[in-house]
């Protein structure tokens, strides 16, 4: 079994924080860490919403944005295997085990994502799904469509540490699309 480390960015929220926790807390599969980095947050709160998850670790850096939050996890992460999510989604309990069992059948592969489905500001699940709409974008070389569209979405991807490492991680200059670009290197 590998460890996972998630990978949890976050500002401001930490109620929205405390749901992501658990959906990644209820996870079949066991085997993960928890890194929460708080990108500056003025909100009080974030750090005793981790106290609360029992794998969470808390890192406190200066306000430098999503990227260096990200970055600055996989840092400290201590698996081979990172996992991205943000501090408004929530994941199915099946997510990791699913990733996980699929990237150790094939350990040519270096990345899996997901569909994601959308979630309304009540809570509601609004029946779209984002991920999915194209058959071409599932599997195999998927890199011109990569380029033209995001088509790894946001809270999805597990990823093998040392190809992150390899391609240099997110990019900090960047205030938009910074996955996009990262997953498209």
């Amino acid at each position: 079994m590998h460890l996972v480390s998630v990978i949890i960015p976050t500002y401001n929220r930490p109620v929205l924080l405390r749901e992501t926790l658990a959906s990644v807390a209820e996870q079949t599969y066991s085997m993960f860490e928890i890194i929460v980095v708080d990108d500056g947050s003025t909100t009080p709160g974030v750090q005793d919403v981790c106290r609360a998850f029992a794998k969470c670790r808390y890192f406190r850096q200066e306000n430098a944005g999503r990227s260096a939050a990200r970055n600055f996890g996989v840092k400290q992460a201590k698996g081979e295997l990172l996992a991205f999510v943000d501090d408004d989604d929530l994941w199915a309990p099946e997510k990791l085990k699913r990733q996980v069992d699929f990237l150790d059948e094939h350990s040519e592969v270096g990345l899996i994502h997901c569909p994601v489905r959308e979630i309304s500001a009540d809570g509601s699940i609004t029946g779209r799904i984002f991920g999915n709409d194209h058959p071409e974008w599932r599997s195999g070389s998927v890199f011109e469509y990569a380029l033209r569209r995001c088509i790894v979405k946001s809270g999805t991807p597990v990823v093998r540490k040392a190809i992150f490492e390899r391609v240099g991680g997110f990019n900090t200059r960047m205030e938009a699309a910074e996955d996009m670009e990262l997953w498209a290197r």
